[in-house]
Parts: structure tokens; C-alpha cells; sequence
């Protein structure tokens, strides 16, 4: 999977939660802050690997229950 696609694919699931904007910036911080890299910068495998760093934000949304699902369903699309 291209890295670009990857992207796309981790912002438009968190969208659907957070919104388009903060979707975004949110993934971009995070890639930064754990990656030291841009989204774009980074392979399919590496931004799977940003993916856990989500659980704090999306537990406070969603639940913990919810937020495992979500997690374990976005590095399986990633990983595809």
C-alpha cells in the first residue's frame, strides 16, 4: 500500500469521529511527536506502528471497548 493512500485511509476513519480538520492534524501530530516524521514521510508499517498512541484521545470519545475495536480494525487496514 502506498504511503499517501495509508494516510488517507487513518484520516478519513478518524473523521468520521473527530471531524475532517482535526482528523488531520491530529495524524500529522502525532506521526511528529512518535515518529519524528511526516505522515506522508512514513511506510504503511510505521504509521500501523503510530496507531496505538490514538488510544488515550479515542478512549475520552469513544469508551475503551470501542476505541480497541477501532485501533485493531485501523492496523489491519494498514496493514492490507
Amino acid at each position: 500500500m502506498e504511503s499517501n493512500r495509508a494516510v488517507e485511509i487513518l484520516t478519513v476513519r478518524l473523521a468520521q469521529y473527530l471531524g475532517p480538520a482535526a482528523a488531520a492534524n491530529t495524524v500529522h501530530s502525532l506521526c511528529l511527536r512518535e515518529a519524528s516524521a511526516a505522515p506522508g514521510a512514513l511506510s504503511p508499517a510505521q504509521l500501523a506502528r503510530v496507531v496505538p498512541s490514538l488510544q488515550p484521545l479515542l478512549s475520552v470519545l469513544l469508551g475503551s471497548m470501542k476505541t480497541e475495536l477501532l485501533l485493531s480494525q485501523l492496523v489491519k487496514d494498514l496493514s492490507r
